[in-house]
């Protein structure tokens, strides 16, 4: 469908954008975006300046997740994605290959244990998965060893851009591949894409002698829908030529799924899902252009008056501050 292999200067200015999203500073859409519900889309990518987001509050998490990733990603990578010195996203290589194993979780484990906590419960969950993040790191080493980590040149966070050409859509859909497996043999194609995602234990109640209790998170069943939807998004940019991998690891093991074991990660499933993130993204642009021509005060308040407030997501709201949330529900009218 797709096979977009051109080289763009700027994958996010490459169309001229209607004056709703040049009025709202909206440049493309991102399989990360799809993941929020529209109300919370819109308070994050509308109300919310890009200073804002930038300043919003991470978790231990998130932080445990980063540090999983980048170990990996030094490990193996030959090839990384970083902003270079004119602040644009570009390939550059991994100074970082061919270090030692040991060294590399080592400076992330510091990284993470400087990590400031926003409450009790994050410090907990600090203290928790500063254990738990090194038995999941050498499980993605096994897991990446099992997928041809080690005999393949490999690429990290490259950015990847649908544009407006390829979609029916009005903005670019933009977003970063955790790993891309390429064959030493020019002769065989053996590439494929990972897609990782790490697990921790969940919070729970305090014990009497006051310390937290935690659940182990088992590893899913099935792909959770909005993973499914970021491997579709990377598999059209590929023309679902590619094979999509989508590894999921906690402390205790992980667990791969592939077109042989989930029928989303399939051609037919995959082209299904990337349908379907588009749809929810042309619905959000139709939604958008009923205000066109008008300011973005007032694009942005037309679009909250015909959507619900869903306040009670269990998680799109939270890394926003109380005073973010005073503002968000005013806006919505339920204050």
């Amino acid at each position: 469908m797709i096979e977009n292999k051109k080289v763009l200067e700027d994958p996010l200015l490459e169309k001229a954008l209607p004056d709703w999203a040049v009025a709202t500073s909206l440049t493309h859409h991102s399989p990360t975006q799809f993941s929020l519900p529209t109300s919370a889309w819109i308070a994050k990518y509308l109300v919310l300046t890009q200073e804002e987001r930038r300043a919003l509050s991470g978790n231990a998490q998130m932080f445990a997740g980063v540090t999983a990733n980048n170990v990996l990603q030094d490990y193996y990578a030959d090839t990384i994605w970083s902003f270079g010195p004119h602040g644009k996203l570009q390939p550059q290589q991994n100074k970082c290959k061919g270090q030692n194993k040991d060294e590399l979780i080592n400076k992330h484990l510091n990284n993470f244990k400087n990590y400031e906590p926003t409450d009790e419960k994050d410090q907990a969950k600090k203290e928790k998965y500063l254990d738990e993040v090194l038995q999941i790191i050498n499980h993605g080493f096994s897991a990446l060893e099992i997928l041809g980590a080690a005999k393949s040149s490999i690429t990290c966070e490259e950015q990847v851009s649908i544009q407006q050409d390829f979609s029916s859509l009005f903005l670019p859909v933009v977003g970063r591949i955790d790993f891309k497996l390429n064959s030493p043999d020019d002769r065989v194609n053996l590439s494929s894409i990972i897609e990782l995602k790490t697990t921790y234990s969940r919070l729970g109640k305090v014990k009497k002698n006051g310390e937290r209790s935690f659940f182990l998170s088992p590893l899913p069943a099935a792909p959770k829908f909005n993973h499914l939807i970021q491997t579709a998004f990377y598999a059209a940019y590929y023309n679902y030529k590619i094979p999509v991998y989508l590894l999921y690891v906690n402390k205790e093991g992980y667990k791969i799924f592939n077109a042989d074991n989930c029928y989303d990660l399939t051609v037919e499933g995959m082209k299904r899902l990337f349908s379907i993130m588009c749809r929810t993204f042309r619905q959000r642009e139709k939604l958008l252009s009923l205000g066109a021509g008008k300011s973005k005060d007032e694009i942005i308040q037309g679009a909250i008056d015909l959507t619900s407030a869903e306040f009670d997501h269990p998680w799109s709201w939270s890394s926003f501050s109380n005073e973010q949330m005073q503002r968000f529900k005013e806006l919505w009218q339920v204050a």
